[in-house]
């Protein structure tokens, strides 16, 4: 059981590294790695489940259905539109907005030529970084003045704890991945706990174990 225990805890470390450092560096690599090893997870599960018995096949089959349920709903089931409502959606956006927040940049337009343009200021919101940032063009017609634009609420905290949220797509895959894992690992619990629950029945009323 002590053995059990100490291995048990250095997985426990080893995944927790795994998993600060994939989200800390997503990008293409970690997140098809994660996809790989997370698909891999779950039918090692799937496959003890079926090999094992007692609290042991439980555990595995309620990781399977748990992880496999959730990796399912995330990367094969729903579709963008419906996969950005799920609360964990919202979680690994709001991580990327507090990483990458989107800019506020003030635009002035100026007419050549009376009622052409007119004067005037526009203020566009969410417009995410790009080569216009600290820019000037002119035309024969009219100048357009970019104002360089600050994020609003940008923590180099944020940037500091999860710099791979910055590219969004590949961290993205990464916390679904992590999120299936965790999906599983909760099934596992409840599995586990409902076959701790049928062992006392049974104990309780021999007759229904025979």
């Amino acid at each position: 059981m002590k053995s059990f225990t100490i291995l048990g805890l250095m997985g426990l470390v080893l995944g927790l590294a795994v998993a600060i450092s994939a989200l800390r560096n997503a990008d293409d690599n970690w997140a098809g790695g994660l996809l790989l090893a997370t698909a891999l997870l779950i039918g090692v599960a799937a496959l003890g489940a079926a090999y094992h018995s007692g609290r042991r096949r439980a555990g595995r089959l309620g990781f399977a259905v748990f992880a496999a349920g959730y990796f399912a709903l995330a990367f094969l089931g729903l579709s963008d539109q419906n996969l950005a409502k799920l609360p964990t959606s919202w979680l690994l956006s709001y991580v990327h907005q507090r990483v990458v927040p989107p800019l506020t940049l003030a635009v002035t337009l100026t007419g050549s030529t009376p009622g052409q343009f007119g004067q005037g200021t526009i203020l566009m919101s969410n417009v995410t970084p790009g080569p216009l940032a600290n820019t000037v063009t002119t035309t024969t017609t009219s100048q357009l003045s970019v104002a360089s634009g600050t994020g609003n609420g940008t923590s180099a905290h944020w940037k500091a704890i999860l710099p791979g949220a910055a590219n969004y797509e590949a961290f993205s895959v990464v916390g679904h991945c992590l999120f299936a894992l965790l999906a599983g690992l909760l099934g596992m619990v409840i599995a586990r706990r409902y076959q701790a629950r049928q062992e006392r029945a049974l104990e309780c009323d021999p007759v229904a174990a025979g």
